[in-house]
């Protein structure tokens, strides 16, 4: 359709200019965004709102008073403290387009310079994937446990003695088995150690996490202390490890006069033909097999 006619004078907010505090800062620095917003429309502008991007995410948000036709004002977020990288800083008046504006295409500003976080010097040792030997371990085995520690940071970690922990927690949340070791010695900058033994585990069937935790170093931040505790899966079982418990019916608990037959392979035989070669035999009425999940469930698939 067509307008025709003089538009009704309306505030038009803008962007103009985006500065840092401090303007070089490193990852342990508190990082505060100063934005300028004008209203370059020919009236006043209510109190809005400018929000601040590091890429495509919204991280902080300012409150703009009330611009006269032609004002500006300048207006202060903080940014907290940002790992080490480069980003591409923005702001946008009105983002919510709650002001009714001349023009809605030019509320964004993005600077041509990008914010620059420098690493800080610090020491900052993390935990390698853990290795465990058997690689695929099954129920009944001792499984090893080993991990390499990595100085991912910019200064060499202090000597002595780097203690690691690992926890085996089962899929109800409970710690099954704690292990322990130590690495000895400095660890230079972006070097990884030997790995340590952490010890052995019987292995039971199940899903579990290996959580992992590595000692603060005398020369990491506490900004780089964050990354000190990692996670990784461990399945125990047969077949693929899939996002779901299973249960076999020798497993569960049989009443009634129900009973469990097998172990065999002998081909047509109920339990040689199962899965686990092994089943439970249901020929009467009241017999039965009873589980309880591991888990709270909504769903239940049986056959």
């Amino acid at each position: 359709f067509q307008v025709i006619g003089t538009p009704a004078p309306n505030p038009d907010l803008e962007v103009t200019g985006l500065t840092t505090s401090p303007g070089s800062p490193v990852e342990s620095d508190e990082i505060t965004v100063s934005a300028t917003v004008r209203n370059s429309g020919a009236a006043g502008a209510p109190p809005g709102k400018v929000a601040v991007r590091l890429g495509d995410t919204k991280v902080a948000t300012a409150d703009v008073p009330a611009l006269a036709a032609g004002a500006q004002r300048t207006v202060s977020a903080s940014l907290g403290a940002r790992e080490a990288g480069s980003y591409e800083l923005s702001a946008v008046a009105d983002e919510a387009n709650e002001i009714i504006e001349q023009n809605e295409t030019n509320n964004t500003y993005t600077r041509p310079d990008p914010l620059v976080v420098k690493p800080v010097q610090s020491s900052d040792l993390v935990a390698a994937a853990v290795t465990t030997s058997p690689s695929s371990p099954a129920a009944g085995d001792d499984v090893t446990f080993r991990v390499a520690l990595k100085n991912q940071g910019t200064q060499d970690s202090a000597g002595g003695g780097h203690s690691v922990t690992l926890a085996l927690v089962d899929s109800r949340g409970s710690t099954v088995k704690t292990l322990t070791g130590t690495h000895s010695g400095v660890i230079a900058a972006g070097s990884t150690a030997p790995a340590v033994s952490l010890g052995t585990w019987k292995a039971a069937n199940g899903s579990y996490s290996l959580k992992v935790t590595v000692a603060d170093d005398a020369n990491e931040l506490p900004v780089k202390q964050e990354n000190n505790t990692s996670t990784q899966p461990l399945f125990v079982g047969r077949g693929a490890n899939m996002p779901y418990d299973m249960y076999e019916a020798e497993d569960g608990t049989v009443g009634g006069g129900a009973t469990v037959v097998g172990p065999n392979r002998t081909i047509g035989d109920i339990a040689g033909e199962a899965s686990g070669r092994k089943a439970v035999h249901l020929d009467r009425t009241g017999e039965y097999v009873e589980f309880t999940t591991k888990a709270d469930t909504n769903t239940l698939v049986t056959r």
